[in-house]
């Protein structure tokens, strides 16, 4: 957890000092925008305008272009034009260079809200608290199964909708021989995550070692299911093996084996699977009528 926290904290920090930055600089624009204003040569450009405009006023007059009354009218409309632009161009105040610092702390503590509640609801702080958990498990002077188990237990129940949490307690379950366990958390992480063939898989092979290593028609229609979503699905396939192994029909397990064998990434499952390919085939050699076998591998894929 530290180094998320250190990271979330050196975020918010570069975020305060990217909004306060111009609060720093705030005076000295202040001073310069004012030191513009009362410099601004707008003024005296407008005043250069119209004398330049008068003397030309003057010269068509003293040419004889327009008449006495004629230059005043114009000589009155320019004065008037120069008052106007002198009035426009009047600068309003500058707000103070305090006003609005506290809009942005608020600023702050609402981005610094806003991220931690959208991490909460849309991040993985959840999977961030398990693994925290198996970090502590791993470290406890407890290395039993039973510790581990008591303290998923737990921490699945303290997140209740958190499909991993479940997920976890699985394979501790199943290695510990608890399959009634591991059945009723692959259907919780399946009421959570939606059916896959995946977890079917998983679903039908606890099933099967719960009711002691019986294909029971319920058992079957999982895996039925499954073959139609997946027909390579390897922990079925796995199941299926096993269960045509301990029937002795040794080519069947044979067959299935190898299509979990293409699908499995798993170093153990993979040599498991070819060491009870090569026991099938063997007693496949030695009794081909049949029979049943007793040194089976694993199908826990």
């Amino acid at each position: 957890m530290t180094p998320l926290w250190i990271g979330i904290v050196a975020l918010l920090v570069l975020f305060a000092l990217f909004i306060c930055a111009p609060l720093r600089l705030a005076p000295r624009l202040a001073a310069s925008q004012g030191r513009f204003e009362r410099e601004d040569g707008l003024g005296a450009a407008n005043v250069r305008v119209f004398r330049s405009r008068l003397a030309a006023l003057d010269t068509l007059r003293g040419e004889g272009g327009i008449d006495q009354a004629d230059y005043v009218s114009a000589r009155l409309e320019l004065e008037r034009k120069l008052l106007e632009e002198s009035g426009v161009t009047q600068p309003a105040a500058l707000a103070s260079v305090e006003s609005g610092r506290w809009l942005v702390l608020v600023g702050l503590l609402a981005a610094a809200g806003a991220s931690l509640a959208a991490y909460h609801f849309a991040g993985s702080a959840g999977d961030l608290a398990l693994y925290g958990v198996r970090q502590e498990v791993a470290a406890s002077n407890d290395p039993s199964s039973a510790h581990y188990i008591a303290r998923f237990e737990q921490e699945a129940e303290r997140q209740p909708g958190n499909p991993s949490a479940w997920g976890l307690l699985y394979p501790l379950y199943r290695d510990a021989g608890r399959f009634d366990d591991a059945v009723r958390v692959l259907e919780r992480v399946i009421a959570l995550e939606g059916e896959t063939p995946a977890l079917l898989a998983e679903l039908a092979q606890a099933k099967y070692f719960s009711v002691g290593r019986r294909m029971t028609p319920e058992v079957q229609r999982l895996a039925e299911r499954v073959e139609r979503l997946d027909p390579r699905q390897p922990t079925l396939h796995g199941m299926l093996g096993f269960d045509a192994f301990t029937r002795g029909e040794f080519q069947q397990a044979i067959d299935h084996w190898r299509l979990a064998l293409a699908g499995q990434q798993d170093p153990a499952s993979t040599r498991a699977l070819r060491e009870g390919i090569e026991i099938a085939r063997q007693r496949l050699t030695a009794s081909p009528a049949g029979g049943t076998g007793d040194s089976l591998p694993s199908t826990r894929q």
